[in-house]
């Protein structure tokens, strides 16, 4: 039986399906629409997911949906007769929930059948126990406390409890307004980052800075016992203005999320855009960084108390602030952490179906998330026919392309070319589930060289000078390099680099002297360890610079996309499955 599960009218809307309780395919309706942080409906990811099961009518058995109108109802309510918000933004919400509680049509349209032949049943599941199930289910633990936060969904920004075997306990939650995703969103929209999704910006800036302001933003959000946080709504517009986001279609937008008196509290006016990052807006970003982990250490000790377990899995859009993670095992008593790689709301629709599946279903987990590639994939005729589309354009560039069947002899051919300086894009299987390029589409350099930071940041990239980028590593040789090796598939911790090797591979290394590393096994992509592995061999390094394939778009997902993006940036040489793309002789 097929469980398809489906995150819809949120931001980083997504389609998941599972095959008798087993991942088949996943993936962000982003990596089709081209639009970052796609909203709307998943008529691709549908149409993909149920391709790649195979999927009949008779085959699906239940949708499971990540939204629950009726969750917390009579407290929406209430809080809208206590606050009176516009009528146009009640009227305006109520239109966007509707759209959730009768899907069928849509999804019958999407995967191409008639409605009427159509009968699975529709299950609607609240959005944090949606994102603790797509952290605890597909974990290594039997048992672990589970923990979720994010801006907001169904009324509620922070859930925690436990799992037990196929069924979670939900112990406590913390509800609207309050929220650490819209405190961490209010303050980088104050630093002059507006875009949706631009807080791991301010998680890289904090870095820079000194946490000055501590003072200020403990006024800002205190911790309230004994477990949750109250943010003082007055620095803040989110708690009367119930349309400050808005989901429905194309890109998630954002109204201004803070007051003029959160202006007034830090003394400074809103940077813009354009305008010089100084000292103050470093030590606001640290600041906020810090706070954030104190509220949040501070409720994983208290959950820790209440569940007395050792294992933690996490998920929601701060699960994915890998200084934060990293600093769990020093600040709390839990020992072991999973975060899988879509932790954003992404992986909710992977969470619904799961949730579905086990706890509601009562079905015993044998499905282990061991890596991050389930997205769409490409056969060597496609790939070959987007070369051919190109043809010209890769001519007129001065490129040659050759197909190297070989797999060892494609490895050591990049390694050889990332080891002479080249930006290399490296495209291969399928694509990468979450927000992360692991390997897949990902862009690779050399992380010895200084300067390898810059020339990306000018040439491909095109973004701000203060943002890291990271290493993919060979993870039996991570310990070399790394102090507290965190076992780091998803990139979704940082750890400090051994002091004699700082000198080594300064294009990795942050400015606080951290990496945000990626630990690749040969299990879980076997070209990617072999192309490591023989960049190990010419070098001495066992990792090489790893960015996300694109150019301040979604990830590249089709070979087409992978072609228009190298020729119209300045990448040297483009790996397509086997084929290699190189700049011809005196070129």
């Amino acid at each position: 039986m097929q469980v398809l599960g489906i995150n819809a009218y949120n931001s980083d809307t997504s389609t998941a399906i599972l095959e008798n309780g087993e991942l088949v395919a996943a993936v962000e309706e982003e990596r089709f629409t081209r639009i970052k942080h796609s909203a709307g409906f998943p008529v691709h990811g549908i149409k993909y997911c149920t391709d790649v099961a195979n999927s009949s009518m008779s085959d699906i058995g239940y949708v499971a949906i990540c939204r629950d109108p009726r969750a917390h109802f009579l407290k929406k309510i209430w809080y809208a007769l206590k606050n009176r918000p516009k009528m146009s933004d009640i009227i305006d919400r109520l239109r966007a929930g509707s759209q959730i509680w009768d899907l069928r049509d849509q999804v019958a349209g999407a995967i191409g059948v008639d409605p009427n032949d159509f009968n699975p049943q529709y299950q609607k599941v609240e959005h944090h126990r949606a994102h603790i199930s797509s952290a605890f289910y597909p974990s290594p633990f039997e048992n672990s406390a589970v923990f979720s936060v994010d801006g907001f969904g169904d009324f509620v920004s922070a859930m925690w409890g436990a799992g037990r075997s196929n069924s979670i306990d939900i112990q406590g939650w913390v509800e609207f307004p309050n929220s650490l995703g819209v405190l961490y969103t209010a303050i980088t929209q104050y630093l002059g980052l507006p875009k949706f999704g631009d807080e791991y910006k301010t998680m890289a800036l904090a870095a820079y800075g000194a946490p000055t302001q501590m003072d200020k933003l403990r006024e800002i959000v205190a911790i309230r016992e004994p477990i949750g946080f109250q943010l003082d709504m007055s620095y803040f517009s989110h708690g009367s203005n119930v349309s400050t986001m808005e989901w429905r279609d194309g890109e998630p937008l954002l109204d201004t999320l803070y007051s003029d008196k959160l202006v007034k509290l830090l003394g400074n006016a809103p940077r813009l855009r354009d305008e010089e990052v100084t000292d103050f807006h470093r030590d606001v970003a640290a600041s906020l960084q810090k706070r954030l982990e104190e509220i949040v250490f501070s409720m994983l000790n208290q959950l820790y108390k209440q569940t007395r377990v050792k294992q933690l899995c996490m998920a929601g859009g701060v699960a994915l602030n890998c200084t934060m993670n990293s600093k769990i095992q020093e600040n709390t008593p839990f020992e072991e952490i999973f975060i899988q790689p879509a932790a954003w709301d992404g992986g909710t629709s992977l969470g619904a179906a799961l949730y579905v599946w086990h706890h509601m279903l009562g079905n015993d987990r044998t499905f282990e998330m061991e890596h991050a590639y389930w997205g769409p994939s490409y056969e060597r005729s496609q790939l070959k026919e987007s070369l051919d589309l190109h043809h010209q354009a890769i001519v007129e560039k001065g490129y040659q392309v050759n197909e190297i069947d070989d797999e060892q002899t494609l490895c050591d051919l990049t390694a050889e070319r990332i080891s002479k300086g080249d930006v290399v894009g490296w495209y291969q299987g399928r694509t990468e589930y979450g927000p992360r390029a692991l390997g897949n589409r990902s862009i690779l350099a050399d992380p010895r060289r200084e300067n390898m930071r810059d020339v990306l940041n000018q040439r491909i990239k095109i973004r701000e000078d203060f943002r890291p980028f990271a290493p993919s590593v060979l993870a039996e040789k991570a310990s070399d390099y790394f102090e507290n090796i965190h076992n780091s598939p998803y990139m979704l911790f940082t750890d400090k680099v051994r002091d004699e090797k700082l000198s080594l591979i300064p294009a990795v290394v942050h400015v606080d002297g951290t990496s945000r590393l990626q630990t690749v096994t040969k299990k879980s992509n076997p070209r990617y360890w072999t192309l490591i592995r023989s960049f190990d061999s010419i070098t001495g390094i066992p990792m090489v610079l790893n960015t996300s394939f694109n150019e301040n778009e979604p990830i590249v997902c089709t070979p087409n996309e992978a072609l228009e993006c190298f020729i119209r940036t300045k990448m040297d040489t483009l790996v397509l499955g086997n084929f290699m793309v190189t700049k011809a002789s005196g070129n």
